[in-house]
């Protein structure tokens, strides 16, 4: 590395650790560092990012109010239960009859408040998540090395 030159860093766990997958040159070192770096809230972004039965309940894109916070000490591990609550017919986003557990502006709102609370970094995975865009945003976190690294999360048809 050139001197006085750093690697850029990012806020939280996740998108840490999706940027250094990104920045590995061989699927080997991809892959091995997804699964080194397992934890709970990467399981929970790469399932809803590739997962085509997790349907969000959700507008897609950042929501119109949203401000990106530099001082927010929030992360997704913060929010690991609560996600669930954005996926349509999750047993957390409905009553036994299957009726929706908010209404739709409630569970805007909610979003747009977590959103806020979370560092710009960590609110940028969660909406590419939620876009499918993931693999956008981290050009080497994809379907097929999420699959490899954790066939758990996406069991056969």
């Amino acid at each position: 590395m050139a001197k006085g030159k750093t690697k850029a860093r990012v806020s939280g766990i996740v998108p840490n650790l999706f940027l250094d997958v990104k920045r590995k040159r061989s699927k080997d070192l991809r892959l091995q560092t997804l699964i080194d770096g397992k934890t709970l809230a990467a399981q929970i972004v790469l399932k809803g990012a590739f997962d085509d039965r997790v349907v969000w309940d959700l507008p897609g894109g950042a929501p119109p109010d949203y401000t990106p916070n530099l001082l927010a000490k929030k992360t997704i591990e913060d929010y690991e239960t609560f996600l669930p609550k954005f996926v349509k017919g999750h047993a957390r986003n409905s009553w036994a009859d299957g009726k929706p557990l908010q209404e739709s502006i409630r569970r805007e709102r909610a979003w747009s408040n977590m959103l806020d609370e979370l560092h710009p970094d960590e609110a940028a995975v969660l909406i590419a998540m939620v876009d499918g865009t993931l693999n956008k945003l981290y050009n080497s976190v994809c379907l097929d090395l999420a699959k490899e690294a954790f066939p758990e999360l996406f069991p056969n048809d």
